[in-house]
């Protein structure tokens, strides 16, 4: 069982595409999703870590759950968010119409200049799934929920978007197994 939970709310003005950009937390935000958090963790699984993504983002959840649970904390850049290339830290409604257009249209196989496309990220984040110690909580971001939970469920990449929207500090359950 992987147990994946987004990291809390980033501290970057709505709009602003971020992926790998590694951006600060919003501390008042934060804090209120983590004790929201332990309210939910499920004591009785015999969990065989932590894995996280090495974005502040993220380490800050991973590091409190690792300490209140005394659990070894990993971290993987394959647990990172899509690389969006030159778009990291530009406005979205900013960015080209040329290059965006093609992108929006076939985010699945095609890549923000300089970046990676989903399929891409599906495919590392795919190898780390294979590789992971279960069960484990595992701190990380939207896309890669998103990528974790198509390859658990067998929806398709371009449903991705539409099926899982994880919310700040929320968490998912997953079932145990690999693809």
């Amino acid at each position: 069982m992987l147990t994946l939970i987004r990291h809390t709310t980033p501290a970057i003005d709505k709009g602003i595409c971020y992926g790998q950009l590694d951006v600060p937390l919003d501390a008042a935000a934060s804090e209120a999703q983590w004790r929201a958090l332990q309210q939910q963790l499920e004591t009785t699984v015999k969990w065989q870590g932590v894995y996280s993504s090495p974005l502040s983002r993220c380490l800050w959840l991973a590091q409190k759950l690792a300490a209140q649970l005394a659990l070894p904390l990993y971290t993987d850049d394959r647990l990172m968010e899509l690389h969006f290339g030159k778009w990291e830290g530009l406005a979205w409604n900013e960015l080209p119409p040329d290059e965006l257009n093609p992108w929006m249209e076939q985010f699945v196989t095609a890549a923000p200049p300089g970046g990676e496309s989903f399929e891409q990220l599906h495919q590392r984040v795919g190898q780390w799934w294979q590789q992971a110690k279960q069960p484990a909580l595992v701190v990380t971001h939207a896309g890669v929920i998103r990528s974790l939970c198509c390859h658990v469920h067998g929806t398709p990449l371009s449903d991705a978007f539409a099926a899982y929207q994880p919310a700040y500090g929320s968490m998912i359950a997953l079932p145990a197994g690999h693809g």
